[in-house]
């Protein structure tokens, strides 16, 4: 009697220890501020208004949740200044989509950059910086998509045919 006792009290403390242990790392997201949005879209692909951009930088942190800040820059061609402009990172594996919503950059340099002379450059924030924690997301491949919305009219998802994957938190790019 003692000794079942003594098994039931371990294997309850054993399953409440692996639920702490499982529950851990998405409350500690969401405790962090780090949780991502799952987009309803599970295959997204180019569609809408014509995007142009750069990506001009990936970052990994070291810091404990291996924070990723990607950086760039990315527009619809019109000639007019939209409050309302959004830029989004949409990561999907086919299965899955997470959304990063981007917070916009004043960018001059490309405004005024030549090589972009043959566009129409809207004259507002054109460049942008999402960071997110990949612990927030499920390991596998995803493809990296742009959202661009100038206003209700220009819209558009472009696809950056950048490939990362993810394993465990950490987050290399494939292509």
């Amino acid at each position: 009697m003692y000794n079942s006792k003594k098994r039931i009290t371990l294997i309850v403390g054993i399953i409440l220890w692996l639920a702490v242990l499982l529950l851990l790392n998405p409350l500690f997201l969401r405790l962090t501020n780090r949780e991502l949005q799952k987009s309803e879209i599970e295959h997204v692909q180019s569609m809408g208004s014509n995007v142009i951009f750069n990506i001009d930088r990936v970052d990994a942190s070291e810091n404990l949740f291996k924070d990723v800040e990607i950086a760039g820059w990315a527009f619809i061609e019109h000639d007019g200044k939209d409050p309302d402009k959004k830029i989004s990172l949409i990561f999907s594996s086919g299965k899955e989509s997470y959304v990063i919503p981007g917070e916009l950059i004043t960018r001059p340099d490309v405004y005024e950059a030549k090589t972009l002379q043959n566009y129409i450059v809207p004259n507002n924030l054109n460049g942008f910086s999402g960071t997110f924690s990949p612990f927030a997301m499920r390991n596998g491949t995803y493809r990296m998509y742009l959202f661009v919305k100038e206003n209700e009219e220009l819209t558009g998802i472009v696809d950056t045919n950048r490939v990362y994957t993810v394993n465990f938190g950490n987050f290399t790019k494939l292509k």
